[in-house]
């Protein structure tokens, strides 16, 4: 498992994440707000230093410091990426084939 922490102030950053990551307010208040795959209205998640959230989906999540001025301090908890699977080798469509000239 791969650990980041993260020093949010005034931004609002987007996080790919996958089901099984943890997101844990280390201090300050950390809002969070989500954008999955399925179209549906996103859950706003509001964690105070010492709280955690697990996630559930593969989403896109947006997280942002609360209050004015204020730092939160985020420890983001990753599972390792999943395997990229080889690219098969493009074969050609067209064959290219030689004319005689008249």
């Amino acid at each position: 498992m791969m650990t980041y922490t993260l020093m949010i102030e005034n931004d609002c950053l987007p996080m790919a994440l996958r089901a099984g990551a943890e997101l844990a307010c280390a201090g300050g208040t950390l809002w969070l707000t989500l954008e999955g795959a399925r179209p549906r209205r996103s859950p706003d998640i509001v964690l105070e230093a010492g709280q955690r959230h697990r996630v559930t989906e593969d989403a896109t999540y947006f997280l942002t410091a609360l209050g004015h001025g204020a730092v939160t301090v985020c420890r983001v908890s990753a599972p390792p990426a999943l395997p990229t699977p080889p690219t098969p080798p493009l074969r050609p469509r067209w064959r290219w084939r030689s004319l005689p000239l008249r």
